[in-house]
């Protein structure tokens, strides 16, 4: 597998985590959920929660997005 494969893959990896991690319900008590970091629910139960969930999520959303960008940028230059 060539670097800019290499890169191309870690972005994707990477992105789908991080979109996982933002779109995963957030379980509060008594079996009921506060939504998502990316979709809250309606009465905002968790705000804590919610934004602590979104910074994690962004850690792996922006390093992701810049290493997909960046392999296919690369990959075009190339020729590859």
């Amino acid at each position: 597998m060539s670097r800019v494969h290499l890169v191309i893959t870690a972005g994707i990896a990477a992105t789908l985590v991080g979109l996982f991690i933002g779109f995963s319900p957030i379980h509060h008590s008594d079996d009921n959920t506060c939504g998502s970091a990316f979709v809250p629910d309606s009465w905002f139960q968790c705000p804590d929660e919610q934004s602590s969930q979104r910074l994690l999520a962004f850690v792996f959303l922006i390093p992701g997005g810049v290493l997909l960008v960046s392999g296919l940028l690369s990959r075009g230059k190339k020729g590859d």
